[in-house]
């Protein structure tokens, strides 16, 4: 018995896994009067990180008033884990469970945000960089740049190239912002 309810288990948390997967990188984390300056999804291939965490640069369409916006998107699999626990708390919840994602926004000052905006317009980088980096444990660091219909993406292994270094910079920042607001600083 023991062994089939592990095995459910694992079948329901690896389903889990695959919406959440999913649903990280489609959530609509933008309010209404802001446009995506900055898309950065981190996907973790270490043991222990599940699932990419997703983080934006926000800027208001018309109301320049309007400060920028850091916002983040993450799974919290420790809630969702706790609700597999045992059968009996698992009969708790929907048959059928749904990813608990954690999202987080956070303004910045107008001065920074100003100052970053103004870093991210004025980037020019190669297209191809001369020695991009390799890895096995870490993280893939995929940036979409634009606005609308125009964009670019680029992706790297754990740190930008380093032709890439004043992308790499900004959305270090952006990411450092996201993190120190889901840790609550």
């Amino acid at each position: 018995m023991r062994f089939a309810i592990d095995r459910q288990f694992q079948h329901e948390w690896d389903s889990l896994h695959n919406r959440a997967c999913i649903a990280i990188p489609a959530a609509e984390l933008a309010p209404d009067g802001y446009a995506r300056l900055l898309r950065i999804v981190e996907h973790p291939t270490y043991p222990g990180v599940p699932v990419p965490y997703r983080y934006e640069l926000l800027a208001p369409h018309t109301d320049r008033k309007l400060p920028l916006l850091v916002v983040s998107c993450e799974w919290d699999y420790d809630a969702d884990a706790c609700k597999l626990a045992t059968p009996i708390e698992r009969r708790c919840h929907p048959e059928m469970l749904e990813p608990t994602l954690r999202c987080t926004q956070s303004a910045l000052a107008p001065r920074r945000g100003r100052k970053l905006e103004k870093a991210l317009s004025a980037i020019s980088v190669p297209l191809i960089p001369k020695d991009p980096p390799m890895g096995v444990d870490g993280s893939t660091v995929k940036v979409t740049v634009g606005q609308g219909i125009a964009g670019l993406t680029l992706w790297w292994w754990v740190y930008a190239p380093a032709e890439w270094q004043p992308l790499g910079k900004i959305v270090d920042e952006v990411m450092r912002t996201a993190r120190a607001t889901q840790d609550g600083e």
